[in-house]
């Protein structure tokens, strides 16, 4: 959160659960209870049963109702033996990702850049608008993927491949 102008406030609370979708969500501040709201742009910490999933919710006050606070960054992590992560995914303008960026709880940053390359190349898609080729970058290793299909529209074959080696082949068929 950020320090807001005289008369704006915004206030946070978080809800969480053992299942994706229970019948309610019970939202706390940092004391664990109902009456409270997170209100610092500091960190603040809150202990809160183990549970797998969580929510946040937003209250965004204005005194003189002429402007509205914007969120635009909440972090929630957790101690445990499995550290979280944060993903950002961009999207090229046909809505296809083309790049995964994860931040761990340590400040580790990936970014996966998907294959950015004409995905209109004749190498890369066949007359159906099937697959044929898709390049993944890790960070470290480009990988190239071969897709094979059948004259029904099926998948047979999946071909790995770094470097020209190939790495793994599933077939389908």
């Amino acid at each position: 959160m950020e320090t807001l102008r005289a008369n704006r406030d915004c206030e946070l609370q978080i809800a969480v659960s053992d299942i994706p979708s229970p019948s309610s969500w019970t939202y706390v501040g940092p004391d664990g209870t109902g009456a409270t709201r997170f209100t610092t742009p500091n960190l603040q910490a809150v202990s809160v049963a183990n549970n797998r999933y969580a929510r946040y919710k937003a209250t965004l006050t204005n005194g003189t109702n002429d402007q509205s606070p914007t969120v635009s960054e909440v972090h929630m992590s957790h101690a445990g033996q499995n550290g979280s992560s944060l993903r950002l995914y961009d999207y090229d303008a046909a809505g296809n990702r083309v790049k995964r960026t994860v931040k761990d709880d340590t400040g580790t940053v990936l970014t996966q850049t998907l294959d950015d390359a004409s995905w209109s190349a004749g190498d890369r898609i066949n007359d159906l608008n099937q697959i044929k080729r898709r390049d993944v970058n890790d960070g470290t290793n480009t990988y190239n993927y071969f897709y094979s299909w059948d004259s029904n529209g099926s998948m047979t074959q999946r071909v790995k491949k770094l470097g020209g080696v190939t790495q793994e082949t599933i077939d389908y068929t």
